[in-house]
């Protein structure tokens, strides 16, 4: 874990994994227990969610970004495809998420 660790470590495409726990972790949305074992002499230890309301938001961020992720697909399978009704109806559903996350 790198307690040195910023955003700016962890936005961009080629951030390590480890970067991005490191991340939550510093932020206060993951916890480490130590497992009581080591490894490399470094105590090894394991991540969870520091209580139940972030594990639900977490939880929910991530159905949403999986959402997402879905409907871009499957409008550049639409688009590739030369489907224009499809097309439109994935562009109406990123638009209105987009609307949805703004407020």
């Amino acid at each position: 874990m790198d307690v040195r660790i910023t955003y700016s470590d962890v936005a961009t495409p080629s951030a390590e994994p480890s970067a991005v726990y490191s991340y939550l972790a510093m932020a206060g949305y993951l916890k480490a227990v130590r497992t009581g074992s080591q490894e490399g002499g470094k105590p090894v230890c394991r991540i969870g969610m520091v209580n139940r309301e972030v594990s639900y938001s977490f939880k929910s961020l991530m159905e949403r970004a999986t959402a997402v992720i879905q409907t871009a697909d499957s409008a550049i399978s639409s688009i590739y495809a030369a489907d224009p009704v499809k097309t439109k109806k994935n562009i109406e559903a990123i638009l209105a998420g987009l609307a949805m996350d703004s407020s």
